[in-house]
């Protein structure tokens, strides 16, 4: 099971993730240039990994909870 929701929409209810037991959010804003980047690249990735926590500890099958850094890191 793989869900692939957009990153700044909240994640309602445990639909998608029930019966999943790991969760692990690999996504993240990426741009070469951008004119603000807090607002075009900091606050989606902030709000994207709040959103997939947030709907992984409503369920109880979910074991783990894995957030990795992004490509953005090594520049």
């Amino acid at each position: 099971n793989v869900l692939k929701p957009q990153l700044t929409h909240a994640i309602t209810g445990p639909s998608g993730v029930e019966g999943v037991d790991y969760v692990l959010h690999t996504a993240s804003p990426f741009k070469m240039s951008c004119v603000d980047g807090q607002r075009e690249m900091v606050d989606p990735a902030l709000l994207g990994t709040e959103n997939v926590i947030n709907s992984a500890l409503k369920v109880d099958s979910i074991k783990r909870i894995v957030v990795t850094s992004s490509a953005v890191a090594i520049l």
